[in-house]
């Protein structure tokens, strides 16, 4: 009957992934009715894969005004000596998995306007009857896009990632699956060999009593008829055609066997649904009777030797149909396949047979092209992937917008699969829509292939992290996260990878075997600054990391805080009174005490804060010891991170619900004060935090990037650590005017940020103002800040090396303890700064070597090296 094919998905399937092919494609079809239910399911990860030839004709024409292409889809060419034909769609969950297969494209005749036929199998863990056909069907969509590449490859391969039931092998190819007692299934498609070979090998065709055939298009001559009837000369072949419409075997021989009917005399023909007229005949429909079974062939193939293939080849086109065995006979009646029949003549329609004509020299002609298998645009930089058995080998690399107006011109050779330009112009990155290749002449000498945007497909990867991220994201944009949203996001991401990576050390007897690619989201940041290389791949992979997405998320969240808060604030100076402004003032506030259950709640949470931080000082603790090191946008998101939500939590109150349970009022997440070397207190966090960056941030280089996008987004987050450390260590200042050692720590950790990041910009009161809404701590204020960081630029300036501060190599600014001299000059020194291990005794941070001034290297003191003899020479007597 006639449904709404996707709207038809089960509520009870969990599905994150759809893998589509389409003959021809409707891209405003697809966005405004497919897409968006397919959305409305839960499913992200959407790709469709359409023929080359018939693509070619839409892209330019039928994509502008688009609002989803290349950003929450993709669509790719497939290029194949015939036509791309199969029609079927995967659908794929963690442990759901569905195949829809028919006759109908992607278009709204396909889907509506024609006489279409699916079929659908569905499985899940609980039932895997059916996956040995989904498996099978997958894989041969696995076969068929092989030569992709870029991100559509990506996003095939985030089907099998993340998709239990499609892991693994499959059973012999082309053989029946037994659904039921009376129903089997067999998938037949042009692969190695051709349907009809596979047909013949699951089909007795020489005692076949019955041929139905329902198509569409034939061989002018009848061949694929005639080879039936030269199988069984006794089968009666029932051939339907519908009048003025399709491709007729006008040019068959008569024979008694072979007789031709009217579609229009079917049942199904006559019926009227949804009030449209004249249907078009699209389903392709083969029915084998017997004595007391039938068997249906159901999919893309026509009835042409180019669908079907010969004796000794598979057929030129790519197709796909299901072949259905039953014992219920039936089922003709269900489909509406009966009726009075009225004999029909086969016409020769040549205005369609023109058309069809056309599209095959196309075809032809496409084979001799270069072939675009894909293209990607990362923020203004093109990675296009090409097939070329031409003998070209340079050519005119064109980009166009949605509406195929020209943007950019670019020479290039094509004698490598993988090409890699920038664009020229900056505003070419958001518009740019797809690309072709020309010759000096401006002939066209390939396909159209739709460039997809990086940025926004990687947000649509189905890894259980990345659907966490981006929930996690769309919270922290609308404030709708609960406080420890974010901490428990890292520390479960890392405690995953931990687990994986014992796993695969248990298993492998070591630490060397390989896993499948991961997301970007699935990495810790750990492992993403493992990734700190200047290839061109790993830039993309990074640039979706995590650690980017959910600091982009807070800062929007805070940027439309900040937005929402002034415009209430105009509404209370032109229309309400100052009562409701301060009531309205309590709403809005963001500092307001955090609820907890009880006091066991509030003490695992803060377990986590601790774990968190831990997690966060061991990786960049990693970096210091990595050689050539380059700070880069994930370091920073990472560290905005971190400081953000010391912010959030320290000195901020806590109310419990469980009223019984005994605490005073200045019950509080974190303490502003306590132990300085450990991290559940404000003041031991930030040093340890600030004194392990800027060990890292002394030594290593600020990495440069050459797009656009990331070079401003590097820039922007530095100058946001900038300000925010300077904000957080007038704070640290304030707390500790009383403290020995308070005020040094703050001013060096201070001065070596100005040293790497230079001074703050004009105006940052107002900043320092907004940051200032955000902080729980009552001691300190706004104006007090604002005098010690002026004070700081200002002594800044004045600093240069001498007993006190000494700006060393690879350590940044440190404060002198001491000076070892050698015949009247200054040899040594003895340095302490936040980062440095820190000494109960002296209540300081204290560097263990000396630093040698002459060559800036560590030296072991004399003291320390007797104490490290003692200390070995003790570990020997005790294993005695």
């Amino acid at each position: 009957m006639e449904n709404k094919l996707f709207h038809e998905i089960p509520k009870g399937a969990d599905f994150h992934s759809a893998i589509m092919t389409t003959y021809s494609f409707d891209f405003y079809h697809f966005e405004s009715q497919v897409l968006k239910t397919l959305k409305s399911k839960g499913v992200t990860n959407i790709s469709v894969f359409a023929d080359t030839t018939m693509l070619d004709q839409s892209i330019g024409f039928a994509t502008a005004y688009l609002k989803s292409l290349s950003t929450s889809y993709s669509v790719c060419g497939v290029p194949c000596k015939g036509a791309f034909h199969p029609k079927l769609t995967i659908l794929a969950g963690e442990e759901d998995v569905m195949l829809i297969q028919g006759s109908g494209n992607i278009t709204s005749g396909g889907h509506g306007k024609n006489h279409e036929l699916f079929n659908v199998f569905y499985a899940n863990k609980e039932d895997e009857k059916q996956l040995p056909i989904i498996k099978e069907a997958w894989f041969y969509i696995k076969e068929l896009t092989k030569n992709v590449e870029g991100i559509s490859k990506e996003k095939i391969n985030w089907v099998t990632s993340n998709c239990n039931l499609l892991k693994g092998k499959i059973n012999k190819k082309h053989q029946f699956s037994s659904i039921s007692d009376n129903y089997r299934a067999a998938l037949l498609y042009n692969g190695e060999t051709g349907i009809w070979q596979q047909l013949k090998g699951l089909i007795s065709l020489d005692k076949v009593n019955k041929l139905s055939v329902f198509s569409p298009f034939y061989d002018e001559n009848g061949s694929l008829l005639n080879r039936f009837l030269e199988l069984n000369t006794e089968v009666s072949i029932n051939a339907f055609i519908q009048p003025n419409k399709g491709i007729h075997p006008f040019k068959i021989e008569e024979k008694k066997q072979i007789q031709f009917y009217s579609w229009e005399s079917t049942n199904r023909a006559k019926k009227h649904i949804n009030k449209i007229e004249n249907r078009k005949l699209h389903s392709k429909i083969f029915y084998f009777a017997f004595e007391e079974e039938v068997y249906f062939l159901f999919g893309s193939p026509n009835a042409t030797n180019a669908a079907f293939g010969s004796e000794n080849f598979r057929g030129i086109n790519d197709e796909f149909a299901i072949l259905i065995h039953l014992k219920d006979t039936s089922i003709i009646e269900e489909l509406g396949l009966d009726g009075g029949y009225m004999k029909a003549k086969p016409q020769d329609n040549k205005e369609i047979k023109a058309i069809e004509s056309e599209i095959e020299e196309e075809q032809k002609e496409n084979l001799r092209k270069l072939k675009l298998i894909g293209a990607d645009n990362n923020g203004g930089d093109l990675i296009i992937f090409i097939s070329n058995s031409t003998k070209i080998t340079n050519a005119v690399l064109v980009i166009y917008n949605h509406y195929g107006e020209l943007l950019e011109k670019h020479s290039v050779s094509v004698k490598k699969d993988k090409i890699q330009i920038t664009l020229d112009k900056k505003n070419n990155t958001n518009t740019s829509g797809y690309v072709q290749f020309l010759n000096e002449e401006n002939d066209i000498i390939s396909n159209k292939q739709v460039i997809n945007n990086l940025q926004n497909l990687w947000n649509t990867n189905p890894s259980v992290e990345n659907r966490k991220l981006m929930k996690l994201s769309s919270l922290l944009e609308t404030g709708n996260n609960k406080v420890f949203d974010v901490i428990n996001f890292f520390n479960d991401i890392h405690t995953a990878r931990k687990n994986i990576n014992k796993k695969n050390t248990n298993s492998s007897g070591g630490e060397g075997n390989i896993e499948e690619k991961q997301s970007p989201s699935d990495l810790t940041y750990e492992e993403a600054i493992a990734f700190n290389k200047e290839t061109q791949e790993n830039k993309e992979f990074l640039s979706q990391h995590n650690t980017i997405k959910v600091w982009d998320a807070i800062e929007k969240h805070f940027r439309d805080l900040t937005l929402s808060e002034s415009e209430d604030d105009m509404d209370d100076e032109e229309e309400a009174s100052a009562e409701e402004s301060r009531d309205r003032k309590i709403k809005k506030e963001r500092t307001a005490p955090i609820e907890q259950s009880s006091l066991k709640v509030l003490e695992n949470n803060r377990k986590r804060i601790i774990k968190f931080f831990e997690n966060y000082i061991n990786s960049v603790r990693k970096i210091e010891t990595t050689n050539n090191y380059e700070i880069g946008i994930v370091d920073f998101a990472m560290f905005l991170i971190v400081i953000n939500h010391l912010i959030q939590h320290a000195g901020r109150k806590v109310s419990l619900k469980n009223k019984n349970e005994p605490y005073t009022n200045d019950l509080v997440v974190l303490p502003v004060l306590g132990n300085l070397s450990q991290l559940d207190n404000f003041s031991g966090v930030l040093l340890n935090i600030l004194g392990a960056f800027i060990n890292v941030s002394s030594k290593a280089k600020f990495k440069e990037y050459e797009d656009d996008f990331n070079k401003k987004k590097a820039k922007h987050y530095s100058q946001l650590v900038k300000s925010n450390t300077l904000f957080l260590l007038s704070i640290l200042k304030q707390c500790y005017y009383n403290h020995t050692n308070g005020e040094l720590w703050s001013d060096i950790l201070a001065y070596n940020i100005l040293n790497k990041f230079g001074e703050l910009e004009i105006g940052y009161s107002n900043e320092l103002a907004e940051f200032y809404k955000n902080i729980s701590i009552l001691t300190v204020s706004e104006e007090e800040s604002l005098v010690i960081i002026n004070k700081w630029q200002k002594d800044y300036k004045n600093i240069v090396n001498n007993n006190v501060i000494f700006n060393c190599k690879n350590l940044g600014m440190c404060n002198v303890m001491d000076t070892i001299e050698k015949n009247g000059s200054k040899v040594f020194l003895k340095l302490t700064r936040p980062g440095f291990e820190y000494d109960e005794d002296n209540h300081d941070f204290i560097l263990k070597e000396l630093y040698q001034i002459e060559t800036g290297k560590l030296m072991q003191s004399k003291q320390r090296f007797q104490k490290n003899k003692i200390r070995e020479l003790n570990i020997q007597i005790n294993r005695t």
